[in-house]
């Protein structure tokens, strides 16, 4: 139940939600793709996601992502190979 509720929730909040996305996609140093686009294109897609977000958790396939991603001119984030963090021997002094 609580997660229906917080999607519903996202869905209404999707103007708000959408602009602080588009902003924090184009200023990130970790995604500079996004930089080309225009602030209102981003903008747009992430509202048709966070609108219509219960339609995208439930109906849609990794391909449609690809797609959505593709259309709007970028590539699909990759998930890193090894997410493993790695350790870092300490030097006693």
């Amino acid at each position: 139940m609580l997660g229906s509720r917080l999607v519903k929730l996202i869905e209404q909040k999707s103007d708000e939600l959408s602009e602080g996305v588009a902003e924090k996609l184009r200023s990130s140093s970790r995604t500079p793709g996004y930089r080309d686009l225009a602030h209102a294109e981003l903008a747009k897609a992430a509202k048709e996601v966070f609108s219509n977000l219960s339609d995208w958790l439930l109906t849609k396939t990794e391909s449609d992502v690809e797609l959505r991603f593709t259309e709007t001119g970028m590539t699909p984030p990759t998930a890193p190979k090894n997410t493993k963090p790695q350790r870092t021997r300490r030097r006693n002094v």
